[in-house]
């Protein structure tokens, strides 16, 4: 499905009253006619009006597949000259002036282990490493301090329950 601008349908419903309008113009001049021929005494058979409805009806289809074939001339001229402007126009990037500003060059001495980095990035990443490497320390040692103390509490345990056998208490 393509797109059409909202614009466009208003044109095209604007052409399609106009059209409208002058097609009841002619419709009422038959009619007129038709009613003055009747007045004037002459009586058409019904072979003659036949014809006249047919010829009305082939006028009507006639000049509704104008309508058609101009709406359609319409829209391929519109989409023509769309596609012209679009490739007549050139396609402007913004540019970006970048301001080329020398860098200071800015060094960081570790405080831990005295090291000098040049760029502010590579030291906070050292700076996180000794901090992930202090915490990784510290979960050991709370581990090993766990273990520790189970294995001091289980032979004072061991201890308790061979006395308590010795003595008889269960």
């Amino acid at each position: 499905m393509k797109f059409i601008p909202l614009t466009q349908h208003f044109e095209t419903v604007a052409m399609l009253y106009e059209k409208c309008a002058a097609i009841s113009e002619q419709l009422e001049m038959f009619q007129k006619q038709s009613t003055l021929q009747i007045s004037n005494g002459q009586i058409e058979s019904d072979d003659t009006q036949q014809l006249q409805k047919n010829s009305l009806k082939k006028v009507k289809k006639s000049k509704i597949k104008q309508k058609k074939q101009n709406k359609q001339a319409i829209l391929i001229e519109e989409n023509n000259d769309r596609i012209t402007m679009d490739k007549k126009k050139p396609k402007k990037s913004p540019k970006i002036i970048e301001k080329k500003v020398p860098k200071q060059k800015v060094q960081f001495t570790c405080n831990h282990c005295n090291k000098i980095f040049e760029s502010s990035k590579v030291y906070n990443k050292h700076r996180y490493q000794l901090k992930y490497r202090q915490n990784q320390l510290k979960k050991k040692q709370q581990k090993l301090n766990k273990n520790d103390s189970n294995q001091i509490e289980q032979p004072q345990n061991k201890r308790k329950r061979l006395n308590n056998k010795k003595n008889g208490v269960l």
